[in-house]
C-alpha cells in the first residue's frame, strides 16, 4: 500500500481526511494527516494547530519529505490568513481571481521546497467553503441547534460557489454569524459527513483537481 503524508492545519481536517477522504483511496493508499507543529516548549512538547509562521510550516513540510516511503506530501492550509512571509504573497496581484492567486502561491510553494513527491494544496478560502457545497444541510444542521431564522436566511441566501466566497468574509465567520454555537472541529465534520464528499468534489473545482491528482499519484506505477 502507498502512503500519502498530508500536513494539515488543524484537527477539523485532520478528521476530515481520515473520514471522507480516505475512503475515495480505498487499499491503494493510505493517507496519513500529521496536524502542523506551530511550536515546542523549552522541553520539547509541541504545539499543534494552525499555520504559525512560514519557517514552522517549512520545516514541518521538509520533515515530512525526509520520509522516503511517501509517495506524496502534500498539505491542507486555508488560504485565509496565510502567514506574510508565505512564498510569492507579496507578488500576488489585486486584480487576480482567487482561483489564480492560489494557483500561484502553490506554484511557489512548491518551488520553494523543491521535492518532486510535493503537492502544496490551499483551501479556496478555509475548509468551511467545502460546507457550502450544500448550504440546505448547513441550514438544517444548524436549525437542530437552534439557530435564529433571521441568521439561516442569510446563509440560504448565499449564491456564490463555494470557492468564490471571499476571504474579506470567509465562510466560517458566514456560519458563526448565524449560530455562534457553531464548533469547528466536531460541527464542521458532522456537516461535511452530510454533504458528503462526493457532492463536495462536484461543487469544488480546486479541491477536485488535488484530490484527482493525489488519486493519479496514487495509481502510478512510479
Amino acid at each position: 500500500m502507498k502512503k500519502i503524508l498530508l500536513s494539515v492545519e488543524g484537527q477539523t481536517e485532520e478528521s476530515f481526511v481520515k473520514q471522507l477522504l480516505q475512503p475515495l483511496f480505498g487499499t491503494e493508499c493510505f493517507l496519513q494527516p500529521v496536524v502542523l507543529t506551530t511550536s515546542r516548549s523549552p522541553q520539547g512538547k509541541a504545539h499543534k494547530g494552525g499555520v504559525g509562521t512560514y519557517a514552522k510550516i517549512r520545516d514541518e513540510v521538509q520533515r515530512l519529505c525526509r520520509d522516503t516511503s511517501a509517495v506524496v506530501i502534500t498539505t491542507m492550509y486555508d488560504f485565509y490568513g496565510l502567514p506574510k512571509y508565505f512564498p510569492g504573497l507579496h507578488s500576488v496581484e489585486a486584480n487576480w481571481t482567487p482561483l489564480q492567486k492560489v494557483q500561484f502561491l502553490e506554484g511557489e510553494f512548491a518551488k520553494d521546497i523543491s521535492d518532486i513527491r510535493f503537492v502544496p494544496y490551499l483551501s479556496l478560502h478555509e475548509f468551511e467553503a467545502l460546507l457550502f457545497s450544500d448550504v440546505n444541510q448547513i441550514v438544517s444542521f444548524l436549525k437542530q441547534r437552534g439557530a435564529s431564522r433571521k441568521g439561516l436566511d442569510k446563509l440560504k441566501a448565499i449564491a456564490l460557489p463555494p470557492e468564490e466566497i471571499d476571504d474579506q468574509y470567509p465562510p466560517s465567520k458566514r456560519i458563526e454569524d448565524a449560530f455562534g454555537g457553531y464548533r469547528k472541529v466536531t460541527d464542521g465534520i458532522l456537516v461535511a459527513q452530510k454533504i458528503g464528499v462526493d457532492t463536495m468534489l462536484a461543487r469544488c473545482p480546486h479541491f477536485r483537481q488535488w484530490v484527482e491528482t493525489l488519486q493519479q499519484r496514487c495509481q502510478s506505477d512510479d
